[in-house]
């Protein structure tokens, strides 16, 4: 097998592991998911597993990863630009994020999984404010709040939505406008 068969195999392994894990999220508690499980759901082995994870909470931890970067991919931001260059695009941009990965949000923002997502958001934001903080605030705002800015409008535009999504009420994507516009207004 050559390097690029190889990468293939990884990648499709990876992500049969990533979807079983999301699928198991969904009728399972996560500290209650284990290795059996996550074989048994994909349908491959513990030694692929372990190919590539330790555990199932280093596949979690996957998963958020490559959420977070999909999260940046689609809203056209980047770990290095911020969002907040063009809040009204990268809003919208937000928006259609969620609304298109509605099943995922609502499996990485269940009460067991969040505080995983959170801190690593966190962390990934934190690393962004202290980088360049003056670039991460909206205008008037000094320095010494990037972080704090960064932290509340990340976890507030995460809690929003989650809240929206597992919420028993099925939200349109015209629902989601109007309160982020709220929020918009009300923080500008």
């Amino acid at each position: 097998m050559n390097i690029t068969e190889a990468y293939r195999k990884k990648e499709k392994s990876e992500s049969i592991f990533e979807d079983s894990l999301i699928r198991l999220l969904k009728i399972k508690n996560f500290h209650r998911i284990t290795i059996v499980d996550i074989t048994k759901e994909s349908g491959l082995s513990r030694s692929t597993f372990y190919n590539y994870y330790n555990d199932p909470l280093d596949l979690l931890e996957s998963v958020i990863d490559k959420t977070i970067y999909q999260f940046y991919e689609d809203t056209h931001a980047s770990i290095e630009d911020p969002i907040l260059d063009n809040i009204e695009e990268s809003s919208l941009n937000t928006l259609d994020f969620f609304e298109k990965n509605k099943e995922l949000i609502r499996v990485l923002t269940h009460d067991e999984v969040r505080p995983i997502l959170l801190s690593k958001w966190l962390n990934l934001i934190k690393g962004r404010a202290e980088s360049k903080p003056e670039r991460y605030l909206p205008k008037g705002l000094s320095k010494e709040y990037a972080d704090i800015f960064q932290v509340f409008w990340f976890n507030g535009m995460w809690a929003l939505f989650a809240k929206m999504l597992n919420s028993n009420k099925d939200f349109t994507t015209e629902d989601y406008h109007k309160v982020f516009a709220f929020l918009v207004q009300r923080i500008f």
